[in-house]
C-alpha cells in the first residue's frame, strides 16, 4: 500500500494479440489506476511467442522518457538507487 511506484519486469501480455494486452489493464485495473508503473518490454509483449524487435504497440500503451534513443530503455533514479529498463529481442533462428 505504501509503495510508491511498482516496477514490471516485461512479459505484460502473454504476447501482443488483440485481447491478450486488454487482459493485463482489465486484471490490473485497480494498480494501475493506484501506483504509477514503471514497465519494461519483455520477449511476449512483441507479435508472436518469440521474442520480436516490434514493440511498437509496448511503446503505444507505455510512452516513456526516450531520451536514452530507445522508446524501451530508460533509467530512472528514486532516493539513491538508480534503476535500468532493457529490452532485447533474439532473432529467429
Amino acid at each position: 500500500g505504501d509503495a510508491a511506484f511498482v516496477l514490471i519486469a516485461g512479459d505484460l501480455a502473454w504476447n501482443d494479440r488483440p485481447g491478450l494486452w486488454w487482459t493485463f489493464f482489465d486484471e490490473g485495473r485497480s494498480l494501475l489506476a493506484s501506483k504509477v508503473i514503471m514497465p519494461a518490454a519483455g520477449n511476449h509483449d512483441t507479435p508472436g511467442v518469440d521474442s520480436s524487435a516490434d514493440t511498437a504497440t509496448f511503446e503505444r500503451l507505455f510512452p516513456l522518457d526516450s531520451s536514452s534513443g530507445s522508446p524501451t530503455h530508460y533509467r530512472f533514479g528514486y532516493g539513491n538507487a538508480q534503476l535500468l529498463a532493457l529490452f532485447r529481442s533474439q532473432p529467429k533462428p
